[in-house]
């Protein structure tokens, strides 16, 4: 169960004073298997959902709360991760896939802004308190509207990041990052492109 939140009511613009509360019944039956250094988990999943709460755009060029009437959303998520530790020396790796479908019971379409397939990886290695990783993000098709439009369909993508950090004192920890290291050029909502290759840094108070 679960009652519209303040701004599903009240942001302006786009909050709905109508909307009822979401109700739905969830069903999940996780697996894990751990052998040393090494685990892998594998959760199916199957939800039965009746008036959905859902923020879809409007003719108005903003973005509304609506009930959806009848959703069922059912698929599988895993799980591998390695963590090894010697002297020093850290290693940590983890890869990760999701497949969902969401799928409208009346008009037998998958959600908008729902992809079918999810993935992502990191890899980490650490010496003492200092630290090197790479991050990836892998994202399938995911359609914009409600009739599964082709030509409106965000395209698959693949995303790259690389970072450092390391103590520069014993309170401070400075970081640097490359994201999107093969100026992959990609959106997450539709006409609103992400940056290409970028740079960050960052710096953290430990009290």
């Amino acid at each position: 169960f679960r009652y519209p939140s303040f701004n599903d009511l009240y942001f302006q613009p786009g909050g709905n004073l109508d909307l009822q509360p979401e109700t739905s019944m969830q069903y999940e039956w996780k697996n894990e298997w751990k052998n040393r250094n090494f685990s892998f988990s594998l959760t199916p999943y199957f939800m039965d959902i009746s008036d959905m709460i859902r923020w879809l755009p409007t003719s108005e060029g903003y973005w509304k709360a609506f009930n959806t009437n009848k959703v069922q959303s059912y698929g599988v998520e895993t799980l591998f991760t390695f963590q090894k530790k010697w002297n020093d020396h850290s290693v940590k790796a983890s890869l990760g896939y999701a497949y969902t479908k969401s799928i409208n019971q009346e008009t037998r379409m998958q959600l908008m802004y729902v992809p079918y397939h999810k993935g992502n990886g990191m890899v980490e290695y650490q010496y003492k308190k200092n630290k090197i990783y790479l991050q990836a993000l892998a994202n399938g098709k995911t359609y914009t509207d409600s009739m599964q439009k082709e030509m409106d369909a965000l395209q698959p993508y693949f995303i790259l990041n690389s970072g450092i950090e390391f103590p520069w004192t014993a309170h401070v920890v400075v970081g640097a990052k490359v994201n999107n290291i093969f100026s992959e050029v990609y959106a997450t909502t539709a006409y609103y492109y992400m940056p290409t290759r970028n740079f960050s840094a960052t710096l953290k108070l430990n009290f």
